[in-house]
């Protein structure tokens, strides 16, 4: 499998949410930072042992954090990873794009974290 980009947050979906409150997008950003990273983590858990159910259900959960920050491919990866796991199997490809979507997140947390500092 080729190497893929890490992707880069999009904020134009959550500025236009919020309508220019920059103190609303802050704490869009930090809640995504806390509950993400926990997610993350349970992913990855789920993960290990190829627990489908928690992984559809996080799956299911991560969609909307990802548009938040403009991962519109991650939302299409989740939605595929949440269906096939919902029927109890897990192909080698599906494990590497769950993998895949770890790393972008984990990317993000520090990327966000940047966006926070400003």
């Amino acid at each position: 499998m080729k190497e893929r980009e890490i992707l880069q947050i999009n904020l134009g979906y959550l500025r236009k949410l919020s309508g220019g409150n920059v103190e609303f997008e802050r704490e869009m950003l930090s809640l995504f930072n806390s509950e993400v990273s926990i997610d993350v983590e349970a992913m990855e858990s789920a993960l290990q042992n190829n627990d489908y159910q928690a992984i559809a259900y996080i799956s299911h959960k991560l969609k909307s954090s990802v548009q938040l920050v403009g991962f519109v491919s991650l939302f299409e990866l989740l939605s595929e990873i949440e269906q096939v796991s919902s029927q109890q199997t897990l192909a080698d490809s599906d494990k590497s794009n769950i993998n895949y979507i770890i790393d972008v997140l984990k990317s993000s947390f520090v990327q966000i974290e940047e966006k926070l500092k400003n």
